[in-house]
């Protein structure tokens, strides 16, 4: 029987969340020079980043950049942060290895983009523990 292990990565592996967040809302409201609002940074929760981003514009018609746009500020911003902010979560790097050294088959399943993650598991030395990566967008669904 195949032991298979299903992980998310901000907040599980790495202490990520609050720069996500941060970034997007309360960075992006300053970027574009709008004011931040509570209703936006309630409602964007379980919204994939692609539909968070469409939320930001029809909240703010003022702003006249694509969801793409906001996105690779958002990516841009947290490949910063993985960079020089962010931590492994205490003990999460040597609990995938002790899986791995067991023969576990580990999934990485995650709301971040591909692009940037496969910058992140580089920055964290782990492009190699997971048997398959499945980001949201390459389903189009959020988690």
């Amino acid at each position: 029987m195949k032991k298979v292990i299903i992980f998310d990565f901000d907040n599980t592996i790495v202490m990520s969340l609050k720069y996500w967040k941060k970034v997007i809302e309360k960075e992006t409201a300053k970027k574009y020079k709008v004011s931040e609002n509570l209703y936006f940074a309630e409602k964007r929760h379980g919204y994939s980043n692609i539909d968070t981003a469409k939320l930001f514009l029809k909240m703010h018609p003022n702003v006249t950049v694509t969801y793409n746009t906001i996105i690779d500020y958002w990516y841009s911003y947290m490949q910063d942060k993985y960079t020089n902010n962010v931590n492994f979560v205490a003990g999460a790097y040597q609990f995938l290895q002790n899986l791995k050294q067991k023969g576990y088959k580990l999934i990485l399943a995650t709301a971040t983009g591909k692009i940037l993650l496969e910058k992140a598991l580089k920055i964290f030395n782990l492009q190699n523990f997971f048997d398959r990566v499945i980001c949201e967008e390459e389903i189009g669904k959020s988690k």
